[in-house]
């Protein structure tokens, strides 16, 4: 049956093709517009950034190891639901659980004997921030029990214990906000990788040849700066 899924590839080739810087002025005078020149420069500054691409088909000797989020899954953003994954195994739409820590999809994926270097690294860093999650969870309630406790010991009037208390109470809520930030994203990250690691990505299209991989202001040898675009071969 037909699959719809994600894979990730980072860019890294060995071979880099560079142009000579040119000058900011000519660039300048050419483009007409300053803030479109701005924009573009911009685009071209930014480090080469991986590509997501949308397969609508597994090859039949990837599918049996194939694993995949559902779309509700996928969706999730920063500071998003923090309940476990659920993800798919093969062509099997049924939802399995990921476990608390990412343990079972971790599991899995060391099962198949896919589980990459880079796949194994975000699902550490999942982990840690699920660790994190939890103990600010448990510092939390502790600190409403022990408010809680103080407030009834001095007859329902709020004094010093109290006021430290929530102090602590509101550090641990704003510390869930930071660690909850990033963590659905090293998950999602793993599955990517893993995925990646399955089936290699190759660009398609002239968009993503002609795009410059990298870029920045660089000082000429004739003096002056200018601005280096470059390519990976």
């Amino acid at each position: 049956m037909p699959v719809r899924c994600r894979t990730f590839a980072a860019t890294g080739a060995s071979r880099r093709l560079t142009l000579n810087p040119m000058p900011l002025f000519t660039l300048l005078r050419a483009a007409g517009f300053r803030p479109l020149l701005l924009l573009i420069l911009l685009g071209v500054a930014r480090p080469a950034a991986a590509q997501m691409t949308e397969f609508t088909q597994v090859p039949a000797a990837v599918q049996p190891r194939w694993i995949d989020l559902p779309a509700e899954e996928w969706a999730r953003g920063k500071n998003g639901h923090q309940t476990n994954f659920d993800y798919t195994l093969g062509a099997d739409p049924t939802p399995r659980n990921a476990g608390f820590f990412g343990q079972r999809l971790r599991r899995e994926m060391t099962a198949l004997g896919a589980l990459t270097p880079e796949a194994e690294a975000a699902l550490n860093r999942y982990r840690r921030q699920r660790t994190l999650f939890l103990s600010e969870r448990i510092l939390f309630g502790v600190t409403l029990i022990a408010a809680g406790a103080a407030f009834i010991a001095t007859d329902y009037k709020w004094d010093t214990p109290e006021y430290i208390l929530g102090g602590i109470a509101a550090f641990s809520l704003l510390s869930n906000v930071l660690v909850t930030r990033n963590t659905n994203t090293h998950l999602k990250r793993a599955v990517m990788e893993y995925q990646g690691a399955l089936i290699g990505q190759k660009p398609t299209g002239w968009r993503p040849h002609l795009r410059p991989d990298f870029g920045a202001v660089a000082p000429r040898r004739g003096g002056g700066m200018g601005v280096a675009v470059g390519w990976e071969l």
